[in-house]
């Protein structure tokens, strides 16, 4: 299934993945001091909190900012660990987790650029200390164009619309793309709903996705 709407918004039965996203995770752990909540005045605080959700909406607007180029960039901060996490205490720490995806390495290697400038503004400004830290990072795979060609040509001879597209979340067939000509095929999924009790795609088109899967696989046998 596609994870988004892309295949339903151009009325298409079959997605044609040209490319998977490349992923870079990142932990920022944001250092302040802890302090009193009702009797530290607020210009001698060195909130954490404050300052992580500054970094969240920097990490935003820097992907915004890329997507202007590439209709594959994203950024989010999708997990944030508070410490001491106390109604009445100034944050001291906050941990979170960054997940930076392209289809392009140099856009992303960017993304991550203007995260770290960002980040040591954000130092300078709110007097808190801001690693980045690396634990993740995965490049950007091509699908063969053996297999997109044979793929597009199984869609016609199927009598079933398609596009080509790429894959903004990560398939097996990354690994495979590292060792051998790998292909990737997309049925539509209903509102783009995915990682959800809510996630569907209808059996048509589950159907007609293996259809062209079938006749796919047929014509690279057939050609060797």
């Amino acid at each position: 299934m596609e994870q988004g709407t892309r295949l339903t918004e151009a009325g298409v039965g079959v997605g044609i993945v040209k490319s998977i996203v490349g992923i870079n995770n990142r932990e920022v752990t944001v250092a302040g001091e802890a302090a009193h909540a009702g009797s530290t005045p607020m210009l001698d605080r060195s909130d954490a909190l404050a300052a992580a959700a500054a970094s969240i909406l920097d990490l935003e607007s820097a992907a915004e900012e890329c997507a202007t180029g590439s209709e594959a960039a994203v950024g989010t901060t999708g997990k944030g660990d508070v410490s001491p996490n106390a109604r009445n205490i100034v944050p001291e720490e906050v941990q979170l987790q960054l997940d930076i995806r392209d289809v392009s390495h140099e856009t992303m290697d960017r993304l991550v650029d203007r995260c770290r400038s960002r980040l040591a503004r954000l130092q300078r400004r709110r007097d808190v200390e801001t690693p980045l830290e690396r634990y993740r990072d995965s490049e950007p795979s091509q699908m063969s164009e053996r297999c997109i060609s044979a793929a597009g040509a199984a869609a016609e001879a199927c009598g079933s619309d398609a596009i080509r597209l790429h894959s903004g979340a990560m398939h097996d067939t990354a690994n495979v793309a590292a060792v051998t000509d790998a292909g990737l095929l997309f049925a539509p999924s209903e509102g783009g709903v995915s990682h959800s009790l809510r996630e569907w795609t209808d059996w048509e088109g589950c159907a007609v996705a293996t259809a062209v899967l079938a006749e796919t696989v047929r014509s690279l046998a057939r050609r060797g």
